[in-house]
């Protein structure tokens, strides 16, 4: 009698483990991408360094400041001007609502962003904009924070 008993616990237990392997893989990529390290926050200032796929009418190197207020204000270089788009991120899904413009967030760790399209072709990389950046426009003559070892573009 008591080895039946504890077959059958022991049964429910493999069962139980079992059954609990489906839960624990459903959020498996986000399990592995906090820890890989994605403690990314979105807010804050990104320049574009790659975008890929098709309707590439993004600004090379243009400049995405995502504000706490769900508002990003989007800046080609260059010309220098900004245009400001109203977005939401909710569950790795970034989203600007005047165009209903969607992006699943690949990658958001405190230096990298990438964004994937999801009703369009679109692949963009950002690197996280910090106080210590300067910005260097090919073609121009900015020779600010240049040393001697940089040279000129």
């Amino acid at each position: 009698m008591r080895i039946n008993l504890i077959k059958t616990t022991f049964r429910t237990i493999l069962l139980m483990a079992i059954i609990s392997l489906s839960f624990i893989g459903s959020d498996c990529n986000k399990i592995i991408e906090t820890l890989g390290g994605d403690t990314g926050e979105l807010t804050g200032s990104w320049n574009l360094r790659y975008n890929g796929g098709t309707l590439n009418d993004i600004c090379p190197g243009e400049n995405a400041n995502f504000q706490s207020n769900g508002i990003a204000v989007l800046t080609c270089p260059g010309n220098g001007q900004s245009i400001n788009r109203n977005y939401t991120n909710s569950n790795y899904v970034l989203t600007y609502t005047e165009t209903l413009t969607e992006y699943n967030i690949r990658k958001l760790t405190s230096t990298e962003l990438e964004l994937e399209g999801v009703n369009n072709n679109r692949y963009l990389y950002y690197m996280r904009v910090t106080p210590n950046d300067k910005t260097i426009v090919p073609g121009s003559n900015n020779k600010q924070n240049n040393n001697s070892s940089e040279s000129n573009f």
